[in-house]
């Protein structure tokens, strides 16, 4: 198990190289007590790209945490004809 000062230091690389690239989308949760807050960033992202990133987000969280009873909707991007 990783402790709290390497994943601070991998979140930092990960935001360095996000900046670097074409486009990206970051969101930050975190828990004060039994309340969340959540803040979302995204530049040169399109909206359907942050839906498919949160769906790919969902299943990191369950591979490293699958006894979870929380049951998540499966968002869908939407389809332009």
């Amino acid at each position: 198990m990783k402790n709290d000062e390497e994943i601070i230091n991998r979140l930092n690389q990960k935001i360095e190289e996000a900046q670097e690239a074409d486009g990206f989308f970051i969101v930050i949760n975190h828990r004060v007590g039994e309340k969340l807050f959540h803040f979302q960033a995204a530049i040169q992202f399109k909206p359907d790209d942050c839906i498919l990133s949160l769906n790919e987000a969902e299943k990191l969280v369950r591979e490293e945490n699958p006894r979870t009873s929380i049951n998540i909707l499966k968002f869908k991007p939407r389809t332009h004809k």
